[in-house]
């Protein structure tokens, strides 16, 4: 065994034994029951903090969902809508914006010293693949908001390119959020039904964008030496 896999096998162990360790403290208190508190808490310090911590909690690792989903029913009623949308939106862009920071020029020297540890070479994004490379971040579901953002950051797609994608994937969200939270407080049944429509929108639109990104991919895919029939000998 190289000394790579003997490092990968010593991190993954060290991994396995950190979760157990979060497993059995998990088990002794309700995750959801403390969430629910630590974001009242922030609500209830008004507008202002609750979209700073929008911007600041899940670079490191807090749910972007809870800010997205409890946005609209707690200020739309006093602030309006389109003053939560907008604030949200500059939200999403300020977190973006400092993730990409921090992966790219803050935390780069320390992530490279680490992949050249574990015996691996820096990921280089090839020329002209910025848009769909962080099409395929942000769409495909599975990877964690922040990895993401750090994942472009590390890539080092074009600052402009990454700051719309991700900040208009999860507002098309944001938007029909905080249309159906408002509507639930005010009983508005018509705009309930808008709001509906637009998360079938915004869903509809992600899953065009999968099919034609993977469609995409598998058209340019480069046959490999594996891939290429076998040659037989006369």
């Amino acid at each position: 065994m190289d000394n790579r896999k003997k490092r990968l096998l010593g991190i993954l162990g060290a991994l396995v034994v950190i979760g157990c360790v979060v497993g059995l403290l998990a088990m002794q208190m309700d995750l959801g029951t403390q969430v629910k508190r630590c974001l009242e808490f922030v609500r209830a310090q008004g507008p202002g903090v609750f979209f700073l911590a929008m911007a600041v909690l899940p670079m490191f690792g807090f749910p972007l969902s809870p800010f997205i989903f409890s946005a609209g029913p707690v200020f739309a009623p006093t602030l309006g809508p389109g003053v939560v949308i907008a604030s949200g939106m500059t939200a999403l862009a300020v977190n973006v914006s400092l993730s990409y920071w921090f992966a790219a020029f803050a935390l780069r020297p320390w992530l490279e010293r680490l992949i050249s540890w574990l015996g691996y070479p820096m990921p280089k994004l090839p020329a002209g693949r910025d848009w769909e490379f962080t099409l395929v971040v942000r769409v495909v579901p599975g990877t964690p908001f922040p990895l993401q953002s750090y994942l472009l950051g590390l890539a080092r797609v074009k600052f402009w390119i990454y700051l719309l994608v991700s900040t208009l994937v999860p507002s098309g969200y944001l938007i029909a959020a905080v249309v159906a939270g408002d509507a639930l407080v005010q009983g508005d049944k018509r705009k309930l039904v808008f709001a509906g429509i637009l998360f079938a929108i915004v869903g509809t639109t992600l899953h065009f964008l999968r099919k034609r990104l993977a469609a995409k991919r598998a058209l340019t895919r480069v046959p490999s030496d594996a891939d290429k029939p076998a040659q037989t000998g006369a």
